[in-house]
């Protein structure tokens, strides 16, 4: 008799700890979807207010630009950011936001050309997502790419990470202007 109990406690046991196994991973589930809802919504919540701003600009394209690059930077826990628009040949700032001094300069910059070496230039070759982890010692610098040595010696970023939108033919870029952050994005 004792071969019985002892085999029905064992499967207890295992059923027990089944089902902790079982809650852990439905916890970890649920921890990960309310994760997600949350993204959207703040997502959701940027798209509402970008559309705002759209409904309430009418004709004047710079406050559009301004919240979206805005929103942007709230998405991706950025401090300093710009919104190029690409024409083939050339990128345009369309709005800029970081240190004081690098938005005045970024504010008065004519048509950029893709220099070799830089963000700019593996998003005119069609790349989606280019990252610079520390970009004093990219080669876009050490080239002296003007753009590239004005984020660093005029706004302070370390790192950058661009992202292409090809369609609208747009690109936004999160840079990070704390040095001891090593991440594109600071959060």
């Amino acid at each position: 008799m004792a071969g019985k109990g002892e085999a029905r406690q064992n499967r207890q046991v295992r059923s027990v700890a089944e089902l902790e196994a079982e809650l852990e991973r439905s916890t970890a589930e649920l921890e990960r979807r309310t994760a997600e809802r949350d993204e959207a919504l703040v997502q959701q919540a940027a798209t509402a207010e970008v559309l705002q701003t759209i409904n309430s600009s009418p004709g004047d394209l710079a406050p559009v630009f301004d919240a979206i690059l805005e929103k942007a930077l709230r998405l991706c826990d950025g401090t300093s950011g710009t919104l190029q628009s690409y024409d083939g040949t050339h990128f345009r700032v369309l709005a800029v936001r970081g240190p004081s001094a690098y938005e005045e300069w970024g504010r008065h910059l004519g048509p950029l050309d893709p220099a070799p070496g830089t963000t700019l230039a593996n998003l005119a070759q069609g790349e989606r997502v280019v990252q610079v982890t520390n970009m004093a010692e990219s080669e876009g610098y050490r080239i002296g790419a003007s753009y590239r040595r004005a984020m660093v010696d005029i706004g302070g970023f370390r790192s950058i990470l661009s992202v292409a939108l090809h369609r609208q033919r747009t690109s936004g870029r999160c840079p990070s202007p704390l040095p001891q952050r090593g991440t594109a994005i600071h959060r």
